[in-house]
């Protein structure tokens, strides 16, 4: 096995591994009672490509993937398929290979250079991080983050931001990914001499995505700020020259577990975020719910009060019907309870008129949802 930190496999907590030790020392024996490769296997297929072949009960470490699995009746014994259409086959080898044995692997890259290969390694683990957030796998996320750091920081910061550009990946769902961009780019703007600006422009040329004007726009603003006759600053421009300049980055990065830390808290953030607001949508629901029972509660009371009130006008129409007449008292009784009577049927009558008609379209409302750029 190699020992480069990029090509080598990692490991994780594997889900179905020996005893690990308690806090107090006590050896927990968390291997399974059931072997899961006793179960069906599942043919999962990746937009079309595959399959690729898994038991049944690893894809259980994803409550997503199981749900999907159930969905489409992959546990059945007439149909054992499974499309995941938003997974790429590189990605899918990536995921199948970590609920299979809790390593992060990926298929050997097709390149003509290294930094093609490197750029392709740097891809899929983008698209990786995406896919274990979505089938909520934090520690395939955490070894796919450990790609991203290690794959990028042998890319130079316009082969980043192209292939970020190119994944379009949604950064408004992924704070990650979106801190690990914005640590690279302070990074090289907080460290940048002339010699690395000139390359990085000259790699830049005329920006063809929005993206690329921005990021030169920076460089440009950076770089006049730096001043050419500072002598510290000829010095380093010597050491650089004499170096010769490197086609895998700008010189000088931030410190890969300082950018690890960016993106770990950035996706605290998010998930304390995302719990705050489910608690919040939780309060509304709980609230909403005690409303409609109280709702229901009072047409409940109602109602059984106009029933009580209909079964006593009946009566008193009967005692009219066999005295004749009523007394005073009943006469007044009967009175208010019919006045009751007329003041429910008016208001039934005026809600029935309020309801629009099931066959009624809204014209003022649009029919459809115009997708928005985070969507795509």
């Amino acid at each position: 096995m190699s020992n480069d930190p990029v090509n080598k496999q990692r490991e994780a907590a594997t889900p179905f591994r020996g005893g690990e030790t308690d806090s107090m020392g006590i050896k927990k024996d968390s291997r399974p009672e059931h072997s899961p490769y006793a179960s069906q296997v599942c043919a999962v297929y990746f937009q079309g490509n595959g399959p690729l072949h898994i038991p049944h009960a690893l894809l259980h470490q994803s409550v997503e993937l199981a749900s999907r699995s159930a969905a489409t009746g992959c546990f059945s014994s007439s149909s054992r398929d499974l499309h995941l259409n938003d997974i790429d086959y590189n990605t899918g080898h990536v995921l199948i290979h970590f609920m299979a044995t809790g390593r992060y692997q990926c298929l050997k890259p097709q390149g003509e250079t290294i930094m093609i290969s490197y750029a392709s390694e740097f891809t899929t683990a983008l698209r990786v991080y995406a896919a274990a957030q979505s089938f909520q796998l934090p520690s395939l996320r955490d070894l796919a983050r450990r790609e991203i750091i290690a794959l990028g920081d042998r890319l130079s910061l316009p082969s980043v931001v192209d292939i970020m550009e190119e994944s379009s990946l949604s950064l408004s769902t992924l704070p990650g990914i979106a801190a690990y961009v914005e640590s690279r780019i302070l990074a090289f703007a907080e460290n940048i001499t002339y010699p690395t600006s000139e390359k990085v422009l000259s790699e830049i040329g005329t920006p063809n995505t929005l993206s690329m004007v921005l990021l030169k726009t920076i460089l440009l603003l950076q770089t006049s700020k730096v001043s050419l006759r500072d002598d510290s600053l000829r010095k380093e421009e010597l050491v650089e020259i004499l170096r010769g300049l490197s086609d895998t980055g700008p010189i000088v990065k931030g410190k890969a577990s300082d950018v690890d830390r960016v993106m770990k808290e950035a996706e605290e953030q998010a998930a304390k975020r995302a719990e705050e607001t489910a608690a919040k949508e939780a309060e509304k629901a709980a609230a909403a719910a005690v409303a409609v029972a109280q709702r229901i509660a009072e047409a409940q009371a109602t109602e059984a009060e106009a029933a009580n009130e209909e079964e006593e006008i009946a009566c008193l129409l009967a005692k009219k019907a066999r005295r004749g007449k009523l007394v005073k008292k009943d006469r007044e009784r009967l009175s208010a309870l019919e006045h009751n009577a007329t003041k429910r049927a008016e208001a039934k009558t005026a809600l029935a008129l309020s309801a629009p008609a099931a066959d009624e379209v809204d014209l003022s409302e649009p029919s459809f949802t115009f997708p928005t750029l985070d969507g795509e």
